[in-house]
């Protein structure tokens, strides 16, 4: 694959801004959570072409376990829609995004950040691009439209929330509620957190305190079950300290309630892991 513009690629940089509103979550930066929440909202309004390519972007990277004749007649749909967008105010508000993001974050490593399934993203982002293209390549194209089926073709099994997760902050697991967060986040979210970020940042509170709530019942479960079955003797001895915190944990909707949240959801994720280990 000839070197992909990562700036451009709509689906890669949405997933940035999420990392990045996570992280600052984690940093209590209430001022650069407003900062990133804003950008959003405003360069993915539903009335820009920017939001429109994300949505095709995002059905193409998220579908999977479809016939292969379905897979078929999405990819002729997407092509389709895909044509239909207006390239050169695409094009445009690409690069407002990108100056604003420049601007307004300026982080150094901000387009450096980690995305899980980076060749899918490049595949689409590029395949997407062929479409609308006046002189696609046509020998790219029709190799990144058979990868792309495959892709929606894929057994959703395959995709595990442990090829989602870092291994960085398995450490969380044994202090996760002695301190708020002494460790960044790694840069990749598992589903869940995904979830998590998705909800509060569309503001579906009712939804997002029901996750949370589900979220905490989960983990309760979870250290019970551990004490009994674990292994770990240092990850046994924290388990009880550990459980009479999660015991206190609001699921407010709240900026803490959400990192909060989100440390839940990655010690259950360790927590499983060594279960069924």
């Amino acid at each position: 694959m000839a070197r992909h513009n990562k700036k451009r690629n709509v689906g890669l940089i949405y997933e940035q801004l999420i990392v990045c509103i996570s992280r600052a979550l984690v940093n209590n930066e209430s001022k650069k959570v407003n900062t990133v929440k804003k950008i959003i909202e405003k360069r993915f309004a539903k009335n820009t072409q920017l939001y429109k390519e994300f949505r095709l972007f995002n059905a193409l990277i998220r579908t999977s376990g479809v016939s292969e004749s379905l897979a078929t007649r999405i990819l002729s749909e997407a092509q389709k829609a895909a044509q239909n967008h207006n390239s050169s105010q695409l094009d445009k508000e690409k690069s407002a995004l990108i100056k604003e993001i420049n601007y307004r974050i300026n982080e150094s490593d901000f387009y450096d950040q980690r995305i899980g399934d980076y060749v899918h993203y490049a595949t689409i982002q590029t395949l997407l691009n062929n479409w609308r293209s006046s002189v696609p390549n046509l020998r790219q194209m029709a190799e990144h439209e058979s990868k792309i089926h495959g892709w929606l073709c894929r057994d959703e099994k395959e995709l595990t929330l442990a090829e989602h997760s870092s291994r960085e902050v398995n450490d969380l697991t044994v202090a996760v509620m002695e301190k708020k967060f002494e460790k960044k986040y790694g840069t990749s979210l598992s589903d869940k957190q995904k979830v998590i970020m998705h909800l509060y940042l569309t503001e579906k509170f009712d939804q997002l305190e029901n996750e949370l709530s589900g979220i905490n019942r989960d983990v309760k479960h979870a250290l019970r079950k551990y004490k009994k079955v674990g292994k770990n003797k240092f990850l046994l001895e924290k388990t009880m300290k550990v459980q009479l915190h999660v015991e206190d944990v609001a699921t407010s909707v709240s900026t803490d309630g959400v990192v909060r949240g989100m440390v839940l959801c990655q010690l259950l994720n360790e927590l499983n892991g060594e279960i069924n280990g």
